[in-house]
C-alpha cells in the first residue's frame, strides 16, 4: 500500500513540475523577401513555380517590389493530379479578379501567434491557395499570406478572397512525366 502510495506523490510531484514549465515559443515564419515578378498567370508548363517557397511554408510568398501596384488578383485552382502512360496530368483553373482593399489589407494583417505553446492542429486537407497579385503590365508576385498557428490562411483573408467576384479565364491540363 505504501509503494502505491509513494508512485501517486511522485506522479503528482512530476505532474505538477511539468505544468509549471513555461512551454517553448513557436518559432516566427521567415521574413519574405523581394523576389524578381514573374508572369501573371498560372504556370503553363509545369507546377514547380506554383510549389511552395519554402516547403514547410506554402504561404511565405514574397514581397513586392518598390512601387509595384497590383490591379488584379490570380487564383490558380489545381486538381488532383490522375496518372496516364508515365505522365501525371494535373488541371489547372485560372481564375482572375480585381484587387480590392479588403484583399490588400488582410494580406497586410500579421500572422496569428498561439496562446499557449502546446496547443493542437487538426490534419489539414484543404488544398492550398495559389493567388498572384498582377500589375497593369502583366507582371506579378505571389504575396505572403497571414496564417493561422495551424498554417492555415486567417478567416480574414478567406473572407476577403471569397468576396471576390471571380471569373475563370482559362482552364488546361499540365502533362509531367512522373
Amino acid at each position: 500500500m505504501a509503494r502505491t502510495s509513494l508512485w501517486w506523490v511522485l506522479l503528482i510531484i512530476i505532474l505538477s513540475i511539468a505544468g509549471c514549465t513555461v512551454p517553448p515559443r513557436p518559432e516566427p515564419r521567415p521574413v519574405p523577401i523581394q523576389r524578381p515578378l514573374v508572369d501573371g498567370r498560372c504556370p503553363r508548363d509545369g507546377i514547380e513555380p506554383m510549389r511552395p517557397i519554402d516547403e514547410g511554408d506554402p504561404y511565405l510568398g514574397s514581397l513586392p517590389p518598390e512601387g509595384f501596384r497590383p490591379d488584379t488578383v490570380v487564383r490558380c485552382t489545381v486538381s488532383p493530379g490522375r496518372h496516364q502512360n508515365g505522365y501525371e496530368l494535373i488541371d489547372v483553373t485560372e481564375s482572375s479578379a480585381a484587387v480590392t482593399p479588403e484583399l490588400l489589407t488582410a494580406l497586410a494583417l500579421p500572422d496569428e501567434v498561439p496562446e499557449r505553446a502546446d496547443f493542437g492542429c487538426p490534419e489539414n486537407l484543404e488544398p492550398t491557395l495559389h493567388l498572384l497579385l498582377v500589375d497593369a503590365t502583366g507582371r506579378g508576385y505571389r504575396p505572403r499570406i497571414p496564417v493561422t498557428p495551424c498554417h492555415r490562411p486567417l478567416a480574414e483573408v478567406r473572407r476577403a478572397i471569397e468576396a471576390l467576384p471571380w471569373r475563370v479565364t482559362a482552364k488546361f491540363t499540365i502533362k509531367q512525366r512522373s
